[in-house]
């Protein structure tokens, strides 16, 4: 193992969240005090444990790739355990891996036997249109016209065919096996006999391992011809549904205010802009979530915790004077031991991701223990779950869920943490979440990388309750008072599902559509285009995506035509340059000057076009004439004006002025969006050589070069 364990590994493409690879450090001649580390890891061994009785059910088995070949009359099937998908739902999309051989012409079909209707297929054209991850193999993601209806516990069978298709040309279709060859000398392909075959160790183990599986010509002994179930083997397959819809999509034009140019300009100053106008697009959270937020950064005596930073009002469960906010905490001291302290706040949906900031003012000396955490789901003081940090009175420390319901208590889950100390009194978060019927909880140091999740569950106690909040109880009989101190307290839509949300543009000039925002936080409502072209029709629409990249339905389109000049100005004789950046969504980069020439009655816009210099004239053989050879791209566009900075009298006389323009041209971004009135826009390096100062130091000049460097714009993440 030491030598070969990379090897006899299974490569994953990319994470699922719930089948994470972990790999644990142990050295051999360690310190006693030395503890494992444990690591995150994208190889997966075969891992498989045996008792007297058989085959240990929850360890990881698959150790070897099944390559189903699909031609002619020979198929690849493989069952669905559906029934532990909550409930009957449509599913759009399906992603397998696939590759082919020779000159395939049939497509690939995937089809049920079982559930009529429901069909896709993907042409040998294409496939080969479609990336290569390794030896031919490509990931393949089709969306069904007719969605199929999964999730009843029926446990479809699917199918894929390619009838007529010849060996030489066949497809084949990416699954995994847990063979458990018996390795004897002259029979080493043969099974190992029961009860240690892995079967009921795969996919659908506990119960269906060994009748969820997948249908195929394996390549092992025993030889077959023909398709066959095989109970050790599964397909790489996967259904989604699709991310909810966005609604509430909206975009209205606004105004940022300009601050960085010139000082002491007066009111109205003429030819200097004041606000660049932009779109402001505007979504809804998703269905049945909400958020909250609260610093603590107030001073409320005792009798409860007020209103939170965001506007909510806090209530309490317990007696009030326990509760109390100072010092950018929110404290609550038990006065009553193993009773109950509870604050929340109501967020608008019960599924919630929520997060605090907590730290036990003293462990647990006395004959019990305390619990200090997070409630979610909350219909009243008798009804919540929660995720509990619990310090026993021999200074140990548990991660649990729990859940109150009807006023009666129950711990759902329980981690032992022999790494917290108790003693160290620190700030630690804890984070609980629920979606649906599933629940996560984690705990981490505040100085410390935020871990994946250390418990997840299911249950069906409480599917209402859109309140979440804070929670305390101390049990120490003959020990001091405890306080427990709370801090950073947020809500956010839960993660579980959601990848991003992908905001796209599309304007009259461009004339196809382009991603402007890929959005990771699923709290995100709003977004700042400061780059939309000035007077020209721009059209929105934005979409969810999940964790595995499914892609859901497009939102309705909204438009907007920003005002021209595109800025507010005092005195408007046009030849203005906009410069913005979405990168920075404050917008600490957008400014807005007017453009001077030395000759007021001769306005000249002159551009160069680096393609001229990249044309190579060369001699040839045999040729009369010269032949040119040019690059594959043409290099975009540059231009220089000069900007009017200042035109003001200045108290006190400075080139402070020149500083705003100077730091947009250094920041770090990927480009600087430059437009102007008439709807031109460039997606460009800006660079600032030098200042002019006239007119004893009130009139201020800066010539302006701009390099066009990209037509794509940047995919922001706010």
């Amino acid at each position: 193992m030491t030598l070969y364990y990379e090897i006899n590994m299974l490569r994953q493409l990319y994470e699922l969240v719930s089948h994470r690879g972990v790999k644990i450090n142990r050295w051999v001649y360690a310190n006693p005090d030395q503890l494992p580390v444990q690591n995150q890891s994208m190889l997966i061994p075969q891992l498989t444990l045996h008792t007297s009785g058989g085959t240990v059910l929850d360890s990881h088995v698959y150790g070897r790739l099944a390559v189903a070949q699909v031609y002619g009359n020979v198929t690849a099937t493989q069952e669905i355990l559906d029934g532990v998908a909550a409930g009957a739902a449509p599913y759009p999309w399906v992603r397998f891996y696939a590759r082919r051989f020779g000159e395939t012409v049939v497509p690939l079909l995937f089809d049920s036997p079982t559930i009529a209707g429901s069909s896709v297929q993907i042409t040998p054209t294409e496939f080969d249109d479609l990336d290569e991850i390794l030896d031919g193999w490509k990931e393949v993601s089709l969306e069904f016209s007719t969605p199929p209806s999964m999730g009843g516990g029926t446990n479809p069978q699917w199918r894929w065919s390619a009838t007529g298709e010849l060996p030489g040309n066949r497809w084949e279709v990416l699954g995994t096996y847990a063979p458990a060859l018996s390795g004897i000398p002259g029979t080493f392909t043969n099974k190992v006999p029961s009860p240690n075959q892995l079967s009921l160790a795969t996919y659908g183990a506990p119960v269906s391992g060994a009748n969820i599986n997948l249908g195929w010509v394996p390549g092992y002994s025993p030889m077959v011809s023909a398709t066959t179930d095989d109970d050790t083997a599964d397909a790489v397959l996967i259904f989604s549904q699709y991310p909810p819809l966005v609604t509430g999509f909206s975009v209205a034009e606004a105004d940022f205010p300009v601050t960085g140019i010139g000082l002491d300009c007066g009111l109205d100053p003429c030819c200097v802009p004041t606000e660049i106008q932009y779109a402001r697009i505007t979504w809804g959270l998703p269905a049945n979530t909400g958020v909250a937020t609260d610093l603590f950064d107030r001073t409320v005596a005792a009798g409860g915790w007020g209103t939170a930073s965001d506007g909510k009002v806090w209530t309490t469960a317990g007696v009030a004077a326990n509760f109390s906010v100072s010092n950018g905490q929110g404290q609550i001291a038990p006065s009553t031991l193993s009773s109950d302290r509870l604050a929340w706040v109501n967020v608008g949906g019960p599924d919630q991701d929520v997060t605090t900031l907590l730290r036990i003012g003293g462990v647990s000396e006395g004959s019990g223990p305390l619990r200090g955490g997070v409630v979610a789901r909350l219909t009243d003081s008798s009804n919540y779950y929660s995720a509990v940090l619990y310090y026993t009175s021999t200074q140990t420390a548990e991660l649990r869920i729990s859940k109150r319901v009807g006023g009666s208590a129950s711990d759902l889950m329980t981690l032992v943490l022999p790494t917290l100390n108790p003693n160290e009194l620190a700030w630690r978060y804890i984070r609980l979440q629920v979606k649906g019927i599933f629940i996560k909880a984690k705990v981490w140091g505040v100085d410390e990388e935020e871990p994946g999740w250390m418990l997840e569950t299911t249950d069906t106690s409480l599917v209402t309750g859109n309140n979440a909040g804070a929670f305390a109880r101390d049990e120490t009989t003959g020990a001091a008072p405890t306080i427990f101190y709370f801090d950073n307290f947020t809500v956010r839509p839960p993660d579980y599902w959601f990848g991003y949300y992908e905001l796209q543009r599309m304007d009259t000039v461009d004339g196809e559509w382009q991603t402007i925002m890929k959005a990771t936080n699923p709290a995100t409502t709003g977004f700042s285009d400061y780059e939309s072209r000035v007077g020209i029709l721009s059209s929105y629409r934005i979409r969810g995506v999940d964790v595995y990249d499914f892609p859901g339905p497009w939102s309705s389109t909204v438009t907007l035509t920003l005002s021209t000049p595109g800025v507010t100005i005092g005195c408007d004789d046009g030849h203005l340059l906009i410069f913005t950046s979405n990168e920075e969504q404050d917008g600490s980069l957008n400014l807005a000057y007017s453009s001077v020439w030395e000759q007021a009655q001769t306005v000249e816009e002159g551009f160069s076009f680096p393609e001229s210099q990249f044309v190579q004239l060369q001699a040839m053989y045999n040729r009369d004439f010269f032949t040119a050879f040019r690059p594959m791209e043409r290099g975009g566009e540059q231009f220089r004006r000069t900007v009017l900075v200042q035109a003001a009298a200045i108290s006190p006389e400075t080139l402070a002025d020149f500083t705003s323009l100077r730091d947009m041209a250094w920041a770090n971004t990927s480009y600087i969006c430059v437009r102007d009135e008439d709807g031109n826009r460039w997606f460009a390096t800006v660079i600032v050589p030098t200042g002019r100062v006239l007119r004893d130091r009130r009139l201020y000049l800066a010539p302006v070069d701009i390099i066009e460097v990209t037509a794509t714009p940047s995919e922001v993440d706010p």
